[in-house]
């Protein structure tokens, strides 16, 4: 297992080092040839997760050029996130082998290099086992993205994503960096309480920046639709979850013994904020990677409050409730990172073979695209929550914790958990609503452009990505119990004192509550059950119908022929939610005029954070650099004294 990890590794740095190889020499094109490295390194990557669930090593590795060593940790936890990067990988790599060479060569090039350089950076962040190596991954894992951001044409529109994106990004690593700071240099110790709350602080802010937590989400919905969309799929579906995985660290192993109840509230607060904030906006997008972007910040949010829930359970000493609410952590991290990717894949696919991610210009692609449109349901079925798909399982969970909750009953609690329960299931419900929108708008009804009728299916090569995902998204919807035993050990080893909430005896779930009470549920059953009704329903209705079917042109309600223009528009399907959470979010109309020759009707949703925080502290900003314009006089010896001031303080204070 050790040694597999290390060609893992080593196979990774040849494709980075030969990807470096052929971006400098312009006239070697081995494009193709690495993305197929890309593939083997994915299914390594994918390989050493899932055999290394019950490993638990520290590998100890030297720089060639430095004697500082750098400690990479194979722990259960670690090679989760390892396992879901490789799961996830697998699938894009399959899929980019044919996406990528409609791109210019040069293009091409930058992204493989770019995107290879892009996930061993991810790989070093689940497996880095000391401060600098985490630190500098990460710094690595933001830089490589940014330019994967900018990597297609370098619009003005791009430009500003890929700025608002790393100015964030390096708000969360400076704020990460304090709180390794201050645990390193101070906690261990004297294992002070208010040095813990400053830590969690920093670390919040930190993760909450990358994995898009409001306020700090801005910069999800530019940066997806700038890049492409296989990287996209890497950053929604993985990306994030290195936040997941950073707090976590945090919470359960760092500052395990010093928790505070009021951790947890705080992360239920902004989880459910981010959650309703993300699925409206979803709700009334026309782009569909900014649908899907705001989809991803719904279900970051919804994995915060379950971990929320985590930290104030095991406050309360409730073990069995707290490793459940862990277990939905962690499912849903991986049910997300395949339903998401798996609907990002599908929108690459429909930009290839039509050139447009816009709602309103698509429309019956399920006769031109069926392989795309049938794996895309799939996702948006799994995005939905609906049975026999994996994104249920891990919704059923997190509404199990307050069905079996009410022994374990605080004040504070008791009082919040029905409010809890009605945001969530609200949100639910939204989303549900965004995936009818995103799959009936692009797939069903009639083509709204004529160019529709010249969209191509997927090549094999996107079919094996797509069907990959797809059969993740079915089989740990159908049979999660594998799955669910194997987080359940990981999260023991991680901290023993919590028990296995989940027992999974054959193919069905019981869960024991706190009056060892159980609650059974057998997704294969459902699954069967489902199945068999459709059967049953088809055969009365073959039975009970006419032998023989009468064809005639179908009412059109006196209109003389029915056109694209006759259904719903990805605007109307969300016009209700608009008016109904207008006060949300900001909502500019341009309505036509009696006396318009030409009436034109345009609406433009923004978002209220930009007026009520960002706007505010970039004037805050502005006056506060107005300040130090006497600083800047342009003389080089000006400069070499302020560092040389800077130096002499620094040295003071290490003295």
């Amino acid at each position: 297992m050790h040694a597999l990890f290390l060609i893992t590794l080593a196979v990774s740095l040849w494709v980075i080092i030969t990807s470096l190889i052929t971006l400098t020499l312009k006239k070697i094109n081995l494009s193709f040839i690495l993305r197929i490295g890309n593939v083997v390194v994915a299914l390594l990557i994918f390989i050493t997760g899932f055999l290394g669930f019950s490993l638990d090593k520290t590998g100890l590795f030297g720089l060639p050029f430095s004697s500082y060593p750098i400690l990479l940790s194979l722990n259960p936890l670690s090679n989760f996130f390892v396992f879901l990067l490789g799961l996830s990988y697998v699938g894009v790599s399959f899929f980019s082998v044919d996406y990528f060479k409609h791109f210019t060569l040069a293009q091409q090039k930058k992204i493989q290099f770019c995107q290879s350089l892009f996930v061993f950076a991810m790989l070093l962040v689940f497996t880095a086992n000391e401060p600098i190596t985490f630190l500098f991954s990460w710094e690595l894992m933001a830089l490589t993205s940014y330019f994967l951001v900018l990597s297609l044409e370098p619009t003005k529109q791009t430009r500003k994503a890929g700025f608002l994106y790393l100015s964030i990004s390096h708000v969360g690593f400076f704020a990460i960096a304090l709180s390794f700071f201050l645990y390193f240099s101070n906690f261990i110790l004297h294992n002070s309480q208010p040095v813990a709350n400053l830590i969690f602080i920093f670390a919040f802010i930190g993760f909450g920046a990358k994995a898009g937590l409001f306020p700090l989400h801005v910069w999800l919905p530019e940066a997806h639709p700038a890049a492409p969309s296989p990287i996209s799929a890497l950053m929604s579906g993985v990306m994030l979850k290195t936040a997941v995985y950073g707090l976590l660290k945090f919470t359960f192993v760092f500052l395990l013994s010093i928790q505070k109840i009021w951790w947890g509230y705080s992360l239920i607060a902004v989880g459910l904020t981010t959650m309703l904030i993300g699925v409206l906006h979803a709700l009334l997008q026309t782009d569909m990677k900014r649908l899907l972007a705001y989809s991803s910040m719904e279900n970051l949010g919804f994995i915060f409050t379950a971990l929320g829930l985590a930290i104030i359970f095991y406050q309360y000493h409730q073990m069995i409730l707290c490793s459940l609410a862990l277990l939905v952590v962690l499912l849903h991290s991986l049910n997300h990172s395949l339903f998401k990717s798996l609907l990002f894949l599908g929108t690459g696919s429909i930009l290839h073979a039509t050139g447009e991610r816009n709602l309103g210009k698509l429309g019956g692609l399920i006769h031109k695209m069926p392989w795309v449109s049938a794996c895309t349901l799939i996702a948006t079925l799994s995005m939905a929550g609906i049975p026999l798909f994996n994104g249920f399982i891990s919704e059923w969970l997190y509404l199990s914790i307050f069905f079996h909750q009410h022994s374990a009953m605080q004040f504070l609690l008791a009082i919040l958990s029905p409010l809890i329960i009605a945001l969530s299931v609200l949100v639910f419900g939204l989303a549900g609503f965004v995936v009818v929108k995103f799959y009936g708008v692009a797939f069903l009804g009639q083509p709204r452009e004529p160019k529709l009728a010249h969209a191509y299916p997927a090549t094999w090569f996107e079919r094996i990505g797509l069907l990959w995902l797809s059969l993740g998204c079915v089989l740990l919807g159908i049979l999660p119990n594998k799955m669910i035993k194997f987080i359940q050990a990981m999260i023991h080893q991680l901290i023993p004192a919590l028990p296995v909430p989940i027992e999974t005896h054959q193919l069905t779930l019981h869960f024991v509550n706190p009056e060892h009470a159980s609650l059974g549920f057998n997704p294969l059953y459902l699954s069967l059950a489902f199945a068999v009704s459709l059967i049953f329903i088809y055969s009365l209705f073959k039975k009970l119908s006419p032998k023989k079917i009468r064809r005639a042109p179908a009412w059109n309600g006196g209109f003389n022929s029915i056109n694209c223009r006759m259904q719903d528009t990805s605007e109307g399907f969300s016009q209700p939610i608009k008016q109904i959470f207008s006060h949300l979010m900001n909502v500019k109309l341009k309505l036509p005029k009696p006396e318009d020759e030409h009436p034109q009707y345009a609406s433009q949703v923004t978002e209220k954070v930009w007026q009520w925080f960002y706007f505010p502290l970039i004037k805050i900003t502005t006056q506060l650099a107005g300040f130090t314009k006497w600083m800047r006089q342009g003389k080089i010896s000006t400069y070499l004294l302020y560092i040389g001031i800077t130096l002499f303080i620094l040295l003071v204070w290490v003295a």
